[in-house]
């Protein structure tokens, strides 16, 4: 199955800002410099989806959601008991996880015919260079003939460096079915004629929660240089990592006006069919200890 991305889908965007301490003070201290934070310095935006602040970024730099042009059924939430997204941790470092996005009711929880955007920051401290990771609590109902993003910047735009993090469908013969890959614009040309990848061989299941993250540094071509990380929550397995050779293809990994898509790419197109959740973009590569999926 051709990994070209299309289908009919609207896409949410966002954008991309005392001197002799006591023996219980300095433990204090030394907790708060070894535990990692949700929020950090390298946080470009952080969307957790909470039914009191939907549009909400929690990063540091405010990029809220926008609802321009949007249409089709409202979003809703889904039950944190049973169902998808069920399995999601109720908290992350202490921060309750009371909601996520999903589509209508039926059952079919997709970003179908919903668009949210933000204009990208030109601020330098936003912008990402070589490195980036991308995490994402997700849920699949169905799958798509096509490869499916579950977030990415710029992908599908006629030129300029670009990344998405995608699943490939479920009949996907060339790299496997449901498989999680790194794609990315290997030369700033059309997205079609200049697509390059990293695939993993972990896969994701229909009707099954789980973390999903990837941390890549450009510069690094050796297996350390791109890392996926799948953790099937359902089950309770432990986490999965496919580390993965590449080659440099690009320093600045997105043009700084390419707006940032979550279920969906630049054009608003290739639907994720199923619930996500907790979307942190960082525009560093992240340690294993930095990752949500160890902050609970």
């Amino acid at each position: 199955m051709p990994l070209t991305l299309a289908s009919s889908f609207q896409s949410l965007r966002v954008a991309v800002t005392s001197p002799f301490p006591t023996s219980a003070a300095l433990m204090g201290a030394l907790a708060l410099t070894i535990v990692p934070s949700l929020v950090h310095a390298d946080t470009v935006g952080y969307w957790r989806f909470e039914p009191q602040a939907f549009l909400a970024d929690s990063g540091p730099h405010g990029f809220n959601l926008t609802t321009p042009g949007s249409k089709g059924a409202p979003f809703e939430y889904v039950s944190r008991s049973t169902g998808p997204g069920s399995a999601f941790p109720g908290k992350i470092k202490g921060k309750s996880n009371r909601g996520m996005a999903v589509g209508h009711h039926n059952f079919d929880y997709t970003f179908l015919e919903r668009h949210f955007s933000a204009e990208v920051s030109e601020a330098a401290t936003t912008k990402l260079s070589s490195q980036l990771s991308i995490e994402a609590f997700v849920h699949l109902t169905r799958s798509s003939p096509h490869s499916m993003v579950i977030a990415g910047q710029g992908v599908q735009a006629a030129d300029g460096a670009a990344w998405g993090l995608v699943v490939t469908s479920e009949k996907n013969e060339a790299i496997g079915p449901l498989k999680v890959l790194l794609q990315f614009n290997k030369a700033g040309k059309e997205w079609a004629t200049s697509l390059s990848m990293a695939a993993s061989d972990l896969s994701l299941e229909i009707g099954k929660d789980f973390y999903v993250a990837v941390t890549a540094d450009f510069a690094d071509t050796s297996p350390e240089g791109i890392i996926v990380y799948v953790k099937n929550l359902t089950d309770n397995t432990p986490l999965r990592t496919a580390r993965l050779a590449h080659s440099r293809h690009f320093t600045q990994i997105a043009p700084a006006t390419a707006p940032v898509t979550i279920g969906g790419d630049f054009n608003g197109k290739l639907p994720w069919f199923g619930a996500i959740d907790e979307v942190r973009l960082s525009n560093t590569k992240l340690s294993p200890a930095q990752l949500l999926i160890n902050q609970q």
